[in-house]
C-alpha cells in the first residue's frame, strides 16, 4: 500500500495525499506572473483539505487501502461493521478543477448514520522556484460568485488568484469561518451570506461542508466536492459549476481513458510485470503531469525540473532535463504534447539555450554555460523528427531564430586548434577541474549531425558540410584527446585540459556508458568496455556494491539516473532491473539518489524529468532497442 500519494492534471498538481485522516497536503500551479510554482497550503501542520465518513466520530477509513486506479487516480477504501467507504481524488485531465467524492454503502443488517465531511483550511499561498517563500496577502470573500458557489481570494495590491468551491449538493451544508493567528474568530457563518470585506493578514479561512445521512441496509449515499483556482473570484466559481454540470460519471470515464492512452505504449512485455508494470506506468504519468505544467495565467506549457516543491530546485527550466531526460518519453506518450515542448525551447526559452537554469519565463536564474544544455534542443529535435517524420517542426518551432545563438557559443568556446568545446558546469551543474568534459563532447558530436540537417532544410548547404567536417573531426579528436591508459588499458577519461591531465569519473546526470546508446562507438569497443570495467569496480569512489550501482560527488549515493543509464547497456540491464525490484525509492516514484542502506529516497524528491528518463529506458529495454543501430563499429 502506497504511504502517499500522487495526482494532478496540466493544471493543478496534489503531491502528496495521505490516507485519512490525512488529506491533500496542498494544491499547486504554475503562474507565469510569478515566474514559478503557486502553492495553497493550510498555514498549519495539518493539511489543505481533509475527507472523512465518520460513525459516531469514529472514521470509518481506518485501517483503509490506498490505490492508484489507471496509476493515477488516488482512491481509498475502507469497512467497519459493514459499512463501506471509498474516497477517490480526480484531476480531470481536460478540465480545470478537481474533485473529492466520498462514497459509503450500507453492507450491514440495520440502519446507521454516517456523516461524510469536507474540511478545507487555508492560511498560507506560497510562491516556489527551486524554494518556497510566502507570497504574502489577505483573504477575501466573494459569496455570490455567479457560479452557485464562493470564491475565496488571496489579494495584494489585487485579486492574485481564488480558489472556488462548488456549493454542496442538496442535502449537503456549509459553514466557513475566518479564523485570526490568534485562534479568535474574525467571521463564521453561512457562506453566501458573508460580506465581500479583506480580512487582515494572517486570518485563515476554514470550509467544512458536511452530509449527514441515515442509511438503510443497501443503501448507499455520494458526497463531492468542487474546487478550482482561477484569476478571479467569477472564474474560479465558472469552472466549479462546469465540473459539476458535466457529472462526475463522464469525467470519471474520459480521464481513465486518457490515462489508458498515454500508456498505450508501454511494451507488453513490461506492462504484464506486477511490480514493474505499475512502476513504469506511474512514473510515465509523473513525468507527463509533474515535468509540464500549464500557466493558470498565460495558459502557456512550461516545462519544469518539477511541479512539486518536494524536489530542491523545482519549477525552473533545465534545457538538460526537459529535452534529454522527460522529452523522450513525453514523445512516446503524446506527440503533439512533444512538439509543443520544442516550440517553448526554441521559444521562450530559446534565448538562453545553455544557460545553466532559466525562470519558466525564459529568463536566466542560474548563470554559466552548459555544453550539453546547449546541445539538448538539437538532439530532442532530431528525436521528434525521426519519430513522426515530420519536419516541418522545424519552421514550427522558429528553430532558425535560434541557430545564431547556438552557432556563436560553439565558435566561441571552441579550443583554438582542436575541435572540442569546453564546458563551464557538466551535468550535475559542477564545477570541473579541466574544462573538455568528453560525455558532453559525444553530445555534440550527435548534436552536429543534427545541425547539420536543419541547416540542409534550411538552405544553408555549406555550411552543413562544414559541421560535417566538424562532427568527423570531433569524433576522432575525443578518440586522440579523450583517451587516457589506467593499469595497462585505455579508457575514456571524464574530462581533460588538453594538456595532458585527466579526470577519471563519470556522472549519472551525463554517463560515459551512453556513448554506444548515442551512436558514438559499438558496444563491442574495447576503450568502451574497460570504461564499464573501471567504472562498475571498487577503483570508482562512488560505486555502490550492494546495490551494483553509482553515484557522484554531487549526491554520493546511489542515483536512479543511473540505473536509467544501466538499463539502456544491455550487460547492465539485469542488475538496474533487479535495483527497481528492491528500492522503494519515493513511495515507487523517482528521486536523484537512495539511500545506500535502505534503498528509500535520499535526496531529490519528486524528481519528475528524472521519472521521464527511467521510464523512458525501462520502456526501451523491453523493446530491446538500447543501442542505436547507426552505431558506429569498433576503434582501438
Amino acid at each position: 500500500m502506497l504511504a502517499t500519494q500522487t495526482t494532478g492534471n496540466l493544471w493543478f498538481a496534489l503531491p502528496r495525499i495521505m490516507v485519512p485522516p490525512g488529506g491533500v497536503d496542498r494544491l499547486a500551479f504554475l503562474m507565469m506572473s510569478h515566474r514559478g510554482l503557486i502553492e495553497l497550503r493550510s498555514g498549519t501542520d495539518q493539511p489543505l483539505i481533509r475527507a472523512d465518513v465518520r460513525r459516531e466520530g469514529r472514521s470509518l477509513f481506518e485501517g483503509a487501502q490506498a490505490e492508484a486506479v489507471a496509476d493515477w487516480v488516488p482512491t481509498c477504501r475502507g469497512e467497519i461493521d459493514g459499512l463501506r467507504v471509498t474516497l477517490t481524488w480526480l484531476a480531470p485531465l481536460d478540465d480545470r478543477g478537481v474533485i473529492g467524492r466520498l462514497e459509503a454503502t450500507n453492507a450491514g443488517a440495520t440502519a446507521a448514520e454516517v456523516e461524510l465531511v469536507f474540511e478545507l483550511r487555508w492560511g498560507a499561498t506560497l510562491v516556489a522556484t527551486y524554494e518556497s517563500e510566502p507570497l504574502d496577502g489577505r483573504l477575501s470573500l466573494d459569496p455570490n460568485a455567479w457560479g452557485d458557489g464562493i470564491s475565496l481570494a488571496w489579494v495584494t495590491s489585487r485579486t492574485e488568484l481564488a480558489l472556488g468551491v462548488g456549493r454542496p449538493a442538496e442535502g449537503g451544508s456549509w459553514h466557513l469561518r475566518f479564523v485570526r493567528p490568534d485562534g479568535s474568530v474574525a467571521w463564521e457563518g453561512e457562506p453566501t451570506t458573508g460580506d465581500r470585506r479583506r480580512h487582515e493578514p494572517g486570518v485563515a479561512a476554514e470550509l467544512h461542508l458536511r452530509r449527514r445521512v441515515t442509511l438503510a441496509p443497501g443503501e448507499s449515499v455520494v458526497f463531492e466536492l468542487h474546487i478550482s483556482v482561477a484569476r478571479d473570484t467569477k472564474a474560479a466559481c465558472f469552472d466549479t459549476r462546469y465540473l459539476r454540470e458535466q457529472g462526475w460519471e463522464r469525467l470519471y470515464t474520459r480521464t481513465l481513458e486518457r490515462l489508458a492512452a498515454l500508456n498505450r505504449n508501454v511494451p507488453a512485455s513490461l506492462a504484464a510485470d506486477p511490480q514493474l508494470g505499475p512502476l513504469a506506468r506511474r512514473n510515465r504519468l509523473f513525468c507527463y503531469f509533474y515535468s509540464l505544467g500549464r500557466t493558470l495565467d498565460t495558459e502557456e506549457l512550461a516545462p519544469v525540473t518539477s511541479r512539486s516543491s518536494d524536489y530542491y530546485v523545482s519549477a525552473a527550466y533545465w534545457d538538460r532535463d526537459s529535452l534529454l531526460w522527460s522529452f523522450p518519453t513525453i514523445l512516446d506518450m503524446d506527440s503533439g504534447t512533444a512538439a509543443e515542448m520544442l516550440r517553448v525551447a526554441f521559444g521562450r526559452q530559446g534565448g538562453n539555450i545553455g544557460v545553466h537554469s532559466r525562470f519558466i519565463d525564459g529568463s536566466m536564474y542560474e548563470p554559466g554555460f552548459e555544453l550539453d544544455e546547449l546541445v539538448a534542443p538539437l538532439i530532442a529535435l532530431e528525436r521528434y523528427i525521426d519519430a513522426t517524420g515530420d519536419e516541418t517542426i522545424i519552421e514550427q518551432a522558429g528553430v532558425a531564430a535560434r541557430l545564431p545563438r547556438i552557432e556563436h557559443e560553439l565558435r566561441r568556446r571552441r579550443h583554438p586548434t582542436l575541435p572540442l568545446v569546453a564546458t563551464e558546469y557538466l551535468p550535475t551543474d559542477d564545477l570541473d577541474p579541466h574544462p573538455y568534459c568528453i560525455y558532453d563532447n559525444v553530445l555534440l558530436w550527435r548534436g552536429l549531425g543534427t545541425l547539420a540537417r536543419v541547416l540542409r532544410r534550411l538552405g544553408r548547404g555549406a555550411d552543413a558540410d562544414r559541421y560535417v567536417q566538424w562532427r568527423h573531426a570531433l569524433r576522432a579528436a575525443i578518440f586522440d584527446h579523450g583517451v587516457t591508459r589506467v593499469d595497462g588499458q585505455r579508457l575514456f577519461a571524464w574530462s581533460t585540459d588538453l594538456a595532458g591531465n585527466f579526470r577519471l569519473y563519470d556522472e549519472p546526470p551525463g554517463s560515459l556508458l551512453l556513448l554506444p546508446w548515442h551512436g558514438f562507438c559499438h558496444p563491442a569497443d574495447p576503450i568502451w568496455q574497460a570504461t564499464l570495467a573501471w567504472t562498475y569496480s571498487s577503483r570508482n569512489e562512488h560505486y555502490f556494491a550492494e546495490w551494483d550501482e553509482i553515484g557522484c560527488k554531487h549526491a554520493p549515493h546511489p542515483w536512479i539516473l543511473a540505473v536509467a543509464n544501466s538499463l539502456l547497456v544491455p550487460q547492465r540491464r539485469e542488475p538496474a532491473l533487479r535495483l527497481l525490484r528492491r528500492a522503494r525509492m519515493d513511495d515507487g516514484l523517482a528521486c536523484e539518489s537512495i539511500d545506500e542502506h535502505t534503498g528509500v529516497v535520499r535526496t531529490g524528491r519528486h524528481f519528475a524529468t528524472c521519472a521521464g528518463f527511467l521510464t523512458h529506458a525501462l520502456c526501451e529495454a523491453h523493446r530491446a532497442g538500447a543501442v542505436r543501430r547507426d552505431a558506429v563499429g569498433p576503434k582501438g
